[in-house]
C-alpha cells in the first residue's frame, strides 16, 4: 500500500479520490523536477513535469502516472540530446 503523499528533492506524488465522473477513480498527481548536466558537470537545462495518472487503486494510478511521466520525459529531455 502506498502512502497518500511521498516526496523527495526531485519527485513528489499524491493521491486524490472521488472524481465527479466516477467515485471509484483515483488520481495520482506526480511532479518531477530535473536538470540536464553535461560531461563537464555544468547544468545545461532544467525542466519540470506534471502529470495525472488515473486508476482504480493507488497502485494503478501511480503506475499509469509513471508511464505518462516517462513519455513526457523522453519527448522533452531525451530526444533533444540523443
Amino acid at each position: 500500500s502506498f502512502p497518500t503523499r511521498r516526496s523527495s528533492d526531485l519527485l513528489t506524488y499524491s493521491f486524490r479520490k472521488g472524481a465527479p465522473i466516477d467515485n471509484d477513480l483515483v488520481s495520482c498527481d506526480i511532479t518531477l523536477s530535473c536538470k540536464v548536466i553535461n560531461h563537464d558537470g555544468d547544468v545545461t537545462g532544467s525542466d519540470s513535469f506534471r502529470v495525472v495518472g488515473p486508476g482504480f487503486s493507488n497502485e494503478a494510478a501511480l503506475e499509469r502516472g509513471i508511464e505518462l511521466l516517462a513519455e513526457q520525459f523522453t519527448q522533452r529531455i531525451l530526444k533533444p540530446i540523443l
